[in-house]
């Protein structure tokens, strides 16, 4: 399947408790986490389940999903920035 996407780098498929969220991290060794009961899911809802993960991957979904945390960080950056223009500046 993720030959399907064209994703050639190796993927670690590790299996949760029972009712875990399929959810993926890692960018250069990705991680796909499914629920225990995944074996028991019907074999075309496991495949639309791992298709939709590994497009996670393929966008690098987990980069943007972690540089969300950096918005405070951004925002004061930016507030900073913000009042910098706003002030006269010196004449040499």
């Amino acid at each position: 399947m993720a030959g399907d996407l064209k994703l050639y780098r190796p993927i670690v498929l590790l299996r949760g408790r029972q009712n875990a969220m399929p959810m993926t991290w890692g960018f250069f060794r990705p991680k796909l986490l499914l629920p225990s009961e995944a074996e028991s899911w019907s074999p075309q809802r496991r495949r639309i389940v791992l298709m939709h993960e590994l497009a996670h991957i393929k966008r690098a979904d987990f980069v943007v999903d972690t540089s969300h945390g950096l918005d405070p960080v951004r925002a004061r950056i930016r507030d900073i920035l913000a009042e910098a223009v706003k002030m006269p500046r010196r004449r040499s």
